[in-house]
């Protein structure tokens, strides 16, 4: 999953944005894959890009689907800020 984020930060005048990197996350989420979660909203955020609502959203779902609250409360509070 996490090669559509590469394949698009390596196209050539093609920037990624939120939105591009949201759909990998929720793709990565969707297939119960956290660790992938975790590293795309990392290259994400290397790249500039900032986390928007649709990233917080996704970020709380993934974790807490698999019993992280505690993380999950910790993206929640990112929705607040």
């Amino acid at each position: 999953v996490r090669g559509v984020a590469e394949i698009a930060e390596e196209t050539e005048g093609f920037r990624p944005d939120a939105s591009l990197y949201n759909s990998v996350l929720n793709a990565a989420d969707k297939i119960a894959d956290l660790p992938d979660v975790m590293e795309v909203l990392g290259r994400m955020e290397e790249r500039g890009v900032a986390p928007d609502i649709v990233t917080w959203t996704c970020l709380v779902d993934a974790h807490g689907k698999r019993g992280l609250v505690k993380e999950a409360e910790g993206y929640m509070q990112c929705l607040r800020d």
